[in-house]
């Protein structure tokens, strides 16, 4: 048995259902990744081009404050 969603939760649409991406720039995504070190955390935040697959920008951050988000 699979787990359970909680009912309290806001459960979003996904925007992109049905749409074919059949050009560089339509879509991009971002994500943001915890990588852990010797020293500690490190944060990274990459924005992909969903066509070409390509990595747009990416920025590292030893902290989570939101300007490497903003710069990338």
């Amino acid at each position: 048995m699979g787990s359970l969603p909680n009912k309290a939760h806001v459960k979003y649409p996904y925007l992109l259902e049905g749409v074919e991406v059949t050009r560089p720039d339509q879509v991009w995504s971002t994500d943001i990744t915890y990588v852990q070190t010797d020293r500690g955390w490190v944060y990274l935040v990459a924005i992909l081009d969903w066509y070409s697959r390509y990595v747009v920008d990416w920025q590292v951050s030893t902290s989570l404050d939101s300007g490497f988000c903003v710069a990338a």
